[in-house]
């Protein structure tokens, strides 16, 4: 089952911290939790200000992650395939220097 929270900034940031401590990546607005058969999309209370496009975007980043995907950079070419709009792709690929260190390249495994 996959469920989403949205906890208040004390709380997200408590949790990361905590997450990691035992070194796994936590992004700034949304992590993903696995419990057995369980998933959590975890969000910070300030995603809810994004705009839609973002927030679709990281969103489609966690999705990726419950498909099994633990490469950040795999998780957003998934994420890639995930959005709808054009819009929403361009913005993930503006934004991929940033994230991963290097221009965008395209999905090496096609």
């Amino acid at each position: 089952m996959n469920k989403t929270y949205c906890l208040s900034s004390k709380d997200f940031n408590t949790l990361k911290a905590i997450l990691e401590c035992q070194d796994l990546h936590v992004d700034n607005f949304a992590f993903t939790l696995f419990a057995g058969d369980d998933t959590f999309i975890i969000l910070h209370e300030e995603f809810e200000k994004l705009e839609d496009d973002m927030k679709k975007i990281i969103v489609a980043h966690e999705v990726a992650h419950i498909l099994g995907i633990k490469d950040e950079e795999k998780a957003d070419i998934e994420a890639l395939s995930l959005l709808t709009k054009q819009s929403q792709r361009d913005k993930l690929i503006d934004m991929w220097e940033f994230r991963h260190g290097k221009r965008y390249e395209g999905d090496k495994s096609e």
